[in-house]
């Protein structure tokens, strides 16, 4: 940004060095004028516009990894109760074969659980949506930049033929 602004200030220095009249140096300086105030309100409006984004994601990511880490306690814990069954099968005497089935259906089901977990928390409509409002504030922004602009440039370029 610094590089183009101090490039864009040569260039309405040159402008201005060009005029021939005092109507024409006063069409300059408003062309000037015109265009930095479009420039600034372009750039508050995209910077808001990441800002809020970025916000808004570091709030997304927080709450996700909230989730995560419930869905992976729920799943420690359901995996030690299984553990704490089987042994308690074992030494209740329950055959081999039904403490095994017992503990591998409780294996499945915690794992079964974690991934229908891990599915809904990884599709965030917020997430869409937090990118639908960035979008649609940077494309207004530019709309806005681009009308001001040519606005100016018209403005301008009726002095100058004169």
């Amino acid at each position: 940004r610094t590089k183009a602004d101090s490039k864009r200030v040569q260039n309405w220095d040159k402008m201005i060095g060009t005029a021939k009249t005092d109507e024409q140096k006063t069409a300059i300086t408003t062309y000037k004028t015109a265009i930095q105030t479009a420039l600034d309100a372009r750039r508050i409006a995209v910077d808001t516009a990441v800002k809020a984004y970025r916000d808004g994601l570091a709030t997304l990511m927080t709450t996700h990894a909230t989730t995560v880490d419930a869905d992976i306690t729920t799943f420690k814990t359901a995996i030690d109760t299984a553990v704490a069954k089987a042994k308690a099968d074992c030494t209740a005497g329950v055959s081999n074969k039904n403490a095994q089935a017992t503990f591998n259906k409780a294996v499945n089901t915690a794992r079964k659980t974690l991934q229908e977990s891990r599915k809904t928390s990884d599709k965030n409509p917020n997430l869409v949506e937090l990118k639908n409002v960035r979008n649609t504030a940077i494309k207004t922004a530019e709309q806005a930049f681009k009308d001001a602009t040519t606005k100016a440039r018209t403005d301008l370029q009726a002095v100058i033929k004169k």
